[in-house]
């Protein structure tokens, strides 16, 4: 169905907001403000108060700027994220996936449960109240399966998440009693139901400092906009500006007709003249005919079906996903997926883009709808511009679909597709709020009292098991951490001093009791008990040892210390601590500035300083992002912009790499991982600009066979050598991985035949 608003889903139409970034925050107000997006996926976002306007995008634990919105229940612990989404293979009915679809009424959820392919339970007694989750399995084997409220599991995530942008690195001193402003922003066509267990999440989150706010998604684009584009608008105040903004997300797609009005001193007023949103429209739709192929071609090749909802299901899903996105940049695409039906048998599928464009002519035709009644519910206007933002923006067909309808040839992607909502959300938190809250007091309750107080039961008995769980396994990792550090010591050239005779004995024991205890429910106080063993031991046995051990480390932190003090110098000196320049200037010195932060950071790259090249490139990539430059620049400065700003990715690519292999040559194979992804986005940045870059192939094809990878990176190799058949650096990665995927494939045979017999 099409939900139309032909009036904001706010109290009001506009409000006004002065175009000044204001004071920072009093002491005893909000001391930084968070904002998220919420959906498939949760991007946060936040600034300090100190500089309220100066947002960033918070990663998550594994360095990626948006976060699974998924919780899974894997024996004793509670997971979220990435670290969740790991489990659906093994524990399908415990992996709770796309959580913000179950919110709302019962009857809806369970037709959104087939349109996803959910493996997990769920349970609808009363069609017109919300669903449980459940059951699923938690805690000591003896346990009662838990039955979870689905607003009780989106709060846990929210939780989760929120600290992320709690804890940003750059703002030290902050702590959790410190006050912040919150913003969380969902999509627009939830309706009462749906907010209703928004609003209940909300209730259940344990935030005491923090002052929260909900908002549509169309109030964070509107901040993100005026964020972006305010200096521009206020120079030239003549006219209102009419703009509209579709976003084709995951689930949805969404067409926003806004209205910017420059009045007195500066000040912009913003009017939402229409909202036009389809829900179950957006890139899962999509797939969804992808996967359809895809079963079409397993049931002509090799006879069998493939249920969505189901373990192959979900692992073809993810597959399509990657897939979805090279089609976005190539003609064809392909899908290798080993040992994927019974008897250890591989499937092999070809995409190619005009046969996707073909088959999802209904999702385009609906995005057309979508797209005729918001430019109708919003009247006869003269649009300045058309924005696209989501990650189904990126496919060529829809583009073309959103120039037809709006009559717009040049569509702009200057708001960062895939964190703009979360970037407005933190915007809107510290001041910039163009269009007003979700009155909270007027959104239905849909969780009653009592119902709260169950889920704040659950909550805390499932916090318990969670906490004393991890406890118990950290402090196994330490002991375990402890044992191979001895044997280290023991095999080393201070090995006299351990006393070997009386300390090995000691250690093959506890290697001995450490491997029955890992068959054993062992406890926290029994690993405490052995570690504290093993330290009087030390002290004893080895004393001279430890007091050079602790006397080198004591040495270390202050050598340490003295380098990151010389380090804050050089860069204060070097002007490195206020990278941010919001200035207004001619287009010509903006591109100038670009062009010579990105000679700067080669420079620093030459020097082995890959840190601060980094950030000149990201200095140049801001320059570049400036609205005096992207809205205006001719059809020659546009290209010397796409040039620098490939330049500054694929540069910034080689110095994550550099920082990779130095940081595995210090802390081991997987020392390297987080350079290595952040390598990879660096890559992807390139190949959007430019899809048949051969350095970006050719370095992504290197991450993601860091990143154990192999297939996808063979297709980027693969990719290059049509593009360059002769390269002579191509051929050879090409066939160095041809023989590590048969190694791979050799290896996985091995392994199901183990456990299938």
């Amino acid at each position: 169905w099409l939900k139309i608003l032909s009036r904001p889903p706010y109290p009001h139409q506009h409000t006004q907001i002065p175009m000044a970034e204001g004071a920072p925050a009093e002491a005893t107000g909000p001391q930084y403000f968070v904002g998220l997006d919420v959906g498939s996926k949760v991007v946060v976002a936040s600034s300090s108060a100190k500089e309220p306007f100066s947002v960033s995008v918070n990663v998550n634990g594994l360095s990626n700027r948006d976060t699974p919105n998924v919780c899974a229940f894997d024996g004793k612990q509670r997971l979220m994220g990435e670290a969740a989404e790991g489990r659906v293979n093994g524990l399908p009915k415990a992996v709770l996936t796309h959580l913000i679809t179950a919110m709302g009424k019962g009857s809806d959820v369970l037709e959104r449960k087939d349109h996803y392919g959910w493996q997990w339970d769920l349970k609808v007694e009363d069609g017109e109240k919300p669903a449980t989750i459940g059951p699923v399995t938690f805690g000591p084997d003896d346990a009662e399966p838990l039955e979870l409220a689905p607003a009780h599991v989106l709060s846990m995530v929210l939780q989760e998440v929120i600290r992320y942008g709690q804890q940003d690195p750059t703002r030290p001193g902050t702590t959790a009693d410190t006050p912040f402003e919150l913003a969380i922003a969902v999509p627009d066509h939830f309706n009462d139901q749906e907010m209703g267990s928004v609003k209940a999440a909300l209730s259940l989150l344990k935030l005491p400092n923090a002052t929260t706010h909900l908002i549509r998604s169309s109030a964070a684009l509107a901040s993100a906009y005026v964020h972006k584009e305010g200096s521009n608008m206020a120079s030239t105040p003549d006219a209102p500006r009419h703009i509209a903004i579709v976003d084709v997300g995951y689930t949805h797609a969404s067409v926003n007709v806004l209205t910017f009005t420059v009045g007195e001193e500066g000040k912009i007023s913003a009017e939402l003249k229409a909202c036009a949103s389809k829900p179950n429209s957006g890139v899962f739709a999509i797939l969804k005919h992808l996967f359809d192929q895809a079963c079409k071609q397993i049931k002509s090749k090799h006879g069998a079906d493939v249920p969505l909802a189901s373990k192959r299901g979900y692992r073809l899903i993810t597959a399509l996903t990657k897939a979805l996105k090279e089609l976005s940049m190539l003609n064809d695409a392909s899908v290798v997926l080993e040992c994927f039906l019974p008897d250890d048998v591989d499937i092999s599928l070809n995409f190619t883009r005009a046969s996707l464009e073909e088959s999802i002519s209904d999702i385009l035709g609906q995005l057309r709808t979508t797209l005729k009644e918001a430019l109708t519910a919003a009247g006869s206007l003269e649009l300045h511009s058309v924005e696209i933002v989501g990650g189904g923006c990126r496919i060529p067909c829809v583009q073309s679909c959103i120039s037809q309808e709006t009559g717009v040839s040049t569509l702009r992607t200057g708001l960062d597709g895939s964190s703009c909502i979360g970037t407005g959300a933190a915007v809107w938190a510290a001041g910039k709020r163009p269009l007003p809250a979700v009155d909270l007091e007027a959104v239905p309750t849909v969780v009653d009292d009592e119902q709260l107080a169950k889920c704040r039961e659950q909550e805390a008995y499932i916090a318990g098991i969670h906490d004393k769980e991890v406890g118990r396994l950290g402090k196994r990792n330490e002991l375990e951490a402890r044992i191979y550090e001895i044997r280290g010591w023991l095999s080393g050239g201070d090995r006299a001093l351990l006393h070997p005779t009386v300390v090995e004995p000691a250690m093959d024991k506890l290697q001995l009791w450490f491997e029955d205890a890992e068959m054993e429910d062992t406890t926290y106080e029994q690993y405490a008990e052995k570690h504290q063993e093993l330290e009087t031991l030390l002290e004893a046995e080895a004393g001279e040892f430890m007091e050079k051990v602790r006397q080198d480390k004591l040495k270390k932190e202050e050598e340490m210390k003295q380098a990151a003090e010389e380090e804050a110098k050089r860069r204060e000196e070097l002007g490195m601590n206020f990278d941010r320049d919001d200035r207004v200037m001619k287009k010509e010195d903006r591109l100038r500035l670009a062009v010579n932060n990105k000679d700067e950071g080669n420079d620093m790259f030459k020097a082995q300083k890959y840190d601060d090249a980094v950030r000149r490139y990201k200095k140049a990539l801001e320059h570049l992002r400036r609205p005096e430059l992207v809205n205006n620049a001719t059809p020659d400065e546009k290209a010397t912009m796409d040039s620098t700003a490939t330049s500054c990715h694929l540069n910034s690519a080689q110095c994550y790499l550099k920082a990779a292999a130095l940081a595995e040559a210090d802390k081991g194979k997987n020392g390297g991982e987080p350079f290595y992804k952040k390598a990879r986005t660096s890559c992807d940045e390139a190949l959007e600009i430019n899809p048949e870059s051969i350095k970006a192939l050719f370095r992504r094809a290197t991450c993601l066979e860091k990143l154990g990878e192999t297939d996808m990176a063979r297709k980027d190799i693969q990719a290059g050598l049509k593009i360059a058949p002769e390269d002579g650096d191509l051929k050879k990665a090409d066939a160095r991985l041809e023989k590590l995927q048969a190694k791979e494939k050799e290896k996985a045979k091995a392994m199901y035949g183990k456990m299938f017999g």
